[in-house]
């Protein structure tokens, strides 16, 4: 039975691995335009309706990039209301905080590099919510929280990702000693069923595979791009 639940287990996360490497060179475009001002305006605010697919936020805050692909002055809007396209409604609520990257077209705003949830408001303080890869969100996070000062990012083997700044590496995620924290905070009784430690580990692999897959290339990717 752990024969069979293994090698599914297996190619799952082959099958997400496959999945990343085609979808890879567009999940590190985005993120690398998120960070360098390829749009229009990117928003801190707050949601005060969803209603037909259609999310409309009041604006708290803006970040502008120090770093920029090119020339576009960035925008300010009290209130931006636009589609969510691929983004799930029901993963958002009213009340809830956000940071979106928008751009402006004759027939109105559209996200152009992202949506994500944030805890604030407070450009400082606020935590990014990636729903998929906790170190792509805690590099989001580290942007933000410079207000766009730090821009340049790599990742070391066992996903260690290091920010790059006037000349100084710090190391700002290390995923195993994050792992190792939620396994601690989450122990159970030796005497829990098997079948609960088998599926977090599925859990972990799978998450662990797409997120690596990205964070490979996004490291790639801005490497190459970060005397921009």
């Amino acid at each position: 039975m752990l024969v069979k639940k293994s090698i599914r287990i297996l190619f799952i996360s082959i099958i997400l691995f496959l999945i990343g490497s085609n979808n890879a060179n567009a999940s590190e475009d985005i993120l690398f335009r998120f960070m360098h001002n390829d749009h229009d305006a990117l928003i801190i605010g707050t949601v005060t309706s969803i209603e037909d697919n259609i999310m409309t936020i009041k604006s708290i805050d803006r970040i502008v990039s120090a770093s920029s692909i090119n020339n576009k002055e960035q925008l300010w809007f009290d209130e931006a209301s636009f589609p969510l396209t691929i983004y799930a409604p029901e993963r958002f609520n009213v009340g809830d905080h956000v940071i979106v990257s928008l751009h402006k077209k004759e027939k109105g705003l559209f996200i152009r590099n992202g949506l994500y949830k944030v805890s604030g408001t407070d450009f400082r303080t606020l935590k990014v919510e990636h729903p998929i890869c906790p170190a792509t969100g805690t590099m989001l996070t580290d942007f933000v929280n410079s207000g766009g000062l730090y821009t340049q990012y790599s990742i070391g083997g066992g996903e260690i990702v290091t920010r790059y700044y006037l000349g100084e590496e710090t190391v700002i995620y290390n995923h195993a000693e994050a792992m190792a924290l939620i396994d601690s905070q989450n122990e159970e009784p030796q005497s829990e069923n098997l079948q609960n430690e088998n599926s977090n580990h599925i859990i972990n692999i799978i998450g662990g595979s797409a997120c690596l897959v990205s964070l490979v290339i996004v490291t790639i990717f801005i490497i190459k791009k970060k005397n921009v």
